[in-house]
């Protein structure tokens, strides 16, 4: 994990200070928006695992984990949407 994460700012440092041409930045930025896109979907598939296990192990407070797996959800969505919003943005 730390390489993935060495290595992912490297190219952000990359596209941001780096003399390069139009084509390799925008190359730059699609594999940043990958990796940000691909965290956030691994976060949301574990999110959705543990509260699974979690109403498993105790069914009766179903209400309140689903309420706060629902609200947990929305927030990494808003990272989705940023990072594209960010991706857009430096076009």
């Amino acid at each position: 994990m730390k390489r993935v994460l060495g290595f992912f700012l490297l190219l952000v440092t990359v596209s941001v200070f780096g003399e390069s041409n139009d084509a390799s930045k925008s190359m730059y930025h699609v594999l940043g928006l990958g990796l940000g896109v691909l965290g956030a979907g691994l976060g949301m598939g574990q999110a959705i695992s543990k509260a699974v296990e979690a109403i498993g192990r105790n069914p009766s407070a179903f209400e309140s984990i689903r309420g706060s797996m629902i609200i947990g959800l929305a927030f990494v969505e808003l990272t989705i949407l940023l990072t594209f919003a960010l991706a857009y943005i430096l076009k």
